[in-house]
């Protein structure tokens, strides 16, 4: 019984996480679903300032000193 034709290789892979690595974030894992779709997951402190919308990395520069006044 076949498999049928791999639908990625191992070059895919590679590409992936080597673009993943050049934007500058670091990979953690990397899933491949049965239709071939590569996803790569990051971690560490880098993927901290890609969950933050540019308004919120602005509130937390700005107004940080400020919350720690309050009580």
């Amino acid at each position: 019984m076949s498999r049928g034709p791999c639908r990625f290789t191992q070059a895919d892979i590679k590409r992936a996480v080597r673009g993943t690595v050049d934007a500058g974030l670091t990979v953690v894992a990397v899933s491949i679903s049965p239709s071939g779709d590569i996803l790569v997951k990051v971690g560490g402190e880098d993927s901290q300032a890609l969950r933050q919308s540019p308004l919120d990395q602005w509130l937390e520069e700005q107004h940080a000193g400020k919350a720690q006044g309050c009580s």
